[in-house]
């Protein structure tokens, strides 16, 4: 299909300013093989390059408007004329497929021809080799006159991490089960970890993905307690900051036990481990020692600050509400047993692991996504290539847990986070944040997506902070933000083949997420089998089935 179509010729340019163009029109409105006709209109594509080659525009604006002129069939009469007027931005150079950027701007006269969907598509895969072509994956389709395929391309969306931001209800579960069902059909072994917040996912990888997703449920999810670092153990297990005393009196006991665990019997040895090595010891024998420390000590000023420190610890022992970190065994094996099932490397080959953390308490869900977080990012960092299991981590609700503003409560998840945006890509260890308020997710984090996935925003504040960051230059398509369709998105940046407005497709199954019908719930009533009882008695067992 021919990008310079005369059948197609709409204008010739009239006006370039940077990257904005305007055309004189001859017709906003062409008729393509087999009859039909389409308008011209925002988000239509044009190719308006002249002889140094092909550009290719979209659509921003199109008007008509009455200018004065002199009437060649007259002498000398002006008279007043309709004049079609289209408004475009550059979006990239068209040279044997299609790239972002370009060498010379469209001169002035320069003639401007319309571009379908098909036409796109058909230049892009004669540009594609093979591996080129495996690289894409389809996840919906183009919104407009232009329409087609939207796809994306697999190591760039999770290569330089993604964003997925839209208000509630605006399809956002939709679009993140959409694209991890995607991306089960389109490879036979990716790695997806998904940080489901609201207990929403499991039900979107049942029926055909059954087999190649585990949806670990709160009741079966644990984080050995040996696994934190000091820091993260002091903020789980003490609540706050610790005083340069009773800091020392916990890292001595737990340094010796991670070395006494590991039978360590020479000097060298004793080096190569620190308090935060990921090593196990029995929580009660840390317990016991401490307490034996305490009865030497005599004085109260010096007695009752770490006294306070292991009463803390007793009582996190007790709550129900920190069991998930205690019940997952303390041998070296479990080390290796937590991430097998976390990236479905153990008994059964999966490829999409859904972790149910509805379940944890509001105090530490920060810190334990931090730390579950600062582990992936080890794992990955002591493989010894980026290549042997690269990772996708999807952070929903993002702004629940690393917020733009400082906080301590969140210091360990945003530090945790913003260390797989910054190194991340070199490792194998992708993010795809989710957010329904992008202006409280940390800036820092953002900034470094290189994809953006934006649904319907209905916040000034969130499409300002949004339009800041889209990496194209996309016009006034970005002002449809408030107005979009449920799943519906201006999608921008390296992952997408050509940024625009997409329309997802449906995921089938879908995610448990769909708003809650009050029609039917308040014509038919409760379920015959619903008790009040059965509801406090989930709620005391702390256990959402």
């Amino acid at each position: 299909m021919s990008i310079r179509n005369e059948k197609l010729n709409i204008g010739q340019v009239v006006s370039v300013d940077g990257a904005a163009i305007t055309l004189e029109a001859t017709q906003l409105r062409v008729s393509l093989e087999g009859g039909e006709e389409v308008h011209i209109t925002v988000g239509s594509f044009v190719n308006c390059g002249g002889g140094h080659g092909d550009v290719l525009c979209v659509v921003t604006r199109a008007w008509q408007e009455l200018v004065e002129r002199i009437d060649p069939q007259s002498k000398g009469h002006r008279v007043l004329t309709d004049v079609k007027k289209v408004e475009l931005v550059v979006v990239g150079t068209i040279t044997q497929g299609f790239r972002r950027g370009v060498d010379h701007l469209p001169p002035v006269g320069s003639a401007a021809y319309f571009i379908t969907g098909e036409a796109f598509d058909a230049l892009l895969d004669s540009a594609l080799n093979e591996e080129s072509k495996n690289r894409l994956f389809p996840l919906g389709t183009r919104v407009g006159t232009g329409k087609g395929v939207a796809r994306f391309d697999l190591n760039k969306f999770f290569g330089r991490h993604a964003a997925v931001l839209g208000t509630t209800g605006s399809g956002k579960s939709y679009t993140v089960a959409s694209l991890a069902q995607a991306i089960l059909k389109s490879y036979a072994r990716p790695r997806l970890v998904i940080f489901d917040i609201h207990n929403e996912y499991g039900p979107a990888f049942q029926g055909e993905f059954s087999d190649r997703s585990s949806c670990i449920g709160w009741s079966d999810f644990h984080l050995p307690f040996w696994l934190l670092t000091f820091d993260e153990f002091v903020d789980v297990f003490t609540g706050g900051v610790l005083g340069s005393n009773q800091k020392v009196f916990l890292s001595t006991h737990l340094l010796a036990l991670r070395q006494e665990f590991l039978g360590v019997s020479t000097k060298l040895e004793a080096e190569k481990i620190s308090v935060d090595t990921p090593i196990c010891f029995e929580w009660d024998e840390l317990i016991s020692r401490l307490e034996a420390q305490l009865e030497g000590i005599t004085a109260k000023a010096e007695r009752e600050p770490l006294l306070k420190v292991v009463e803390k610890m007793k009582s996190r022992r007790r709550d129900p509400r920190f069991s998930f970190l205690f019940e997952a065994g303390n041998s070296r094996q479990s080390m290796t047993i937590f991430f097998e099932k976390v990236f479905g490397l153990g008994e059964s080959d999966v490829h999409a692991t859904v972790l149910d953390l509805s379940g944890l308490p509001a105090e530490v869900r920060a810190t334990a996504i931090g730390i579950l977080c600062r582990l992936f990012f080890d794992y990955r960092y002591w493989d010894s290539s980026a290549e042997n299991l690269p990772v996708a981590l999807v952070l929903e609700e993002a702004h629940a847990y690393i917020p733009a503003e400082s906080d301590a409560k969140y210091a360990i998840a945003v530090e945790a986070i913003e260390r797989i945006a910054k190194e991340g890509r070199k490792y194998g260890l992708s993010l795809v944040v989710v957010s329904q308020r992008p202006a409280n997710v940390s800036p820092t984090i953002l900034s470094q997506c290189g994809t953006f996935v934006a649904l319907r925003l209905t916040s000034d504040i969130d499409q300002a902070r949004v339009l800041r960051l889209l990496p194209d230059t996309l016009g006034n398509q970005a002002g449809l933000l408030s107005s979009l369709r449920d799943g519906e998105a201006v999608v921008s940046g390296d992952g997408v083949t050509l940024p625009g407005r997409v329309l997802f497709d449906m995921p089938s199954p879908k995610p448990g997420s769909s708003d809650v019908s009050f029609h039917k719930a308040w014509t038919d009533g409760p379920p015959a089998e619903y008790t009040i009882a059965g509801v406090v008695e989930r709620w005391l067992d702390q256990s959402r089935k």
